[in-house]
């Protein structure tokens, strides 16, 4: 003969089981926390002109900001100028894209962009005041000239990314 009675559904034997199978759950990664390196505040993700960037809780006291990669805060590399010592900016005017010292007009150093980076190239020195010459970009190609511009207007030609030397 039949069991007549109906089998109960097997249920799950923990809580955990329990709520994971529940309609309205939503099981996600633990909120993870990022501190300021600079006053130990939180950073929270923010939107701005630029995109999606990190910055410090205790904005306007604090100005600390990080570049958001794949949802995390990561400092982007930052470049030297080898005169002066300030941060170097990428600069873009129409389809020419180079680095300029931050420290404008004081120094006017230049240098060309390589891949998104600042072209470190060989020093060549000027004869005329003792700077260094960097390879800029004119309306009439490649030339290059003196870092202590307009101070000092020496320029040689370049060929193949090196300067032309010539008898001063």
């Amino acid at each position: 003969m039949k069991d007549s009675r109906t089998t109960i559904p097997n249920k799950s034997d923990t809580w955990e089981d329990e709520f994971a199978h529940q309609q309205d759950v939503e099981v996600t990664s633990p909120f993870v926390r990022y501190k300021c390196p600079k006053c130990q505040n939180s950073l929270v993700k923010r939107s701005g002109k630029s995109g999606v960037f990190w910055g410090c809780a205790g904005f306007p006291s604090c100005d600390y900001s990080a570049n958001d990669v794949a949802g995390k805060p990561v400092r982007s590399i930052r470049y030297l100028c080898p005169l002066c010592n300030s941060l170097l900016k990428k600069i873009q005017k129409n389809a020419i894209v180079f680095w300029g010292c931050s420290n404008y007009p004081d120094c006017s150093l230049t240098l060309e962009d390589n891949e998104g980076r600042p072209k470190e190239s060989k020093k060549y020195p000027c004869r005329v005041c003792g700077h260094f010459l960097v390879r800029k970009r004119g309306k009439n190609g490649h030339f290059w000239g003196c870092v202590d511009y307009p101070n000092c207007r020496h320029t040689l030609n370049d060929e193949d990314g090196l300067p032309v030397l010539r008898k001063i």
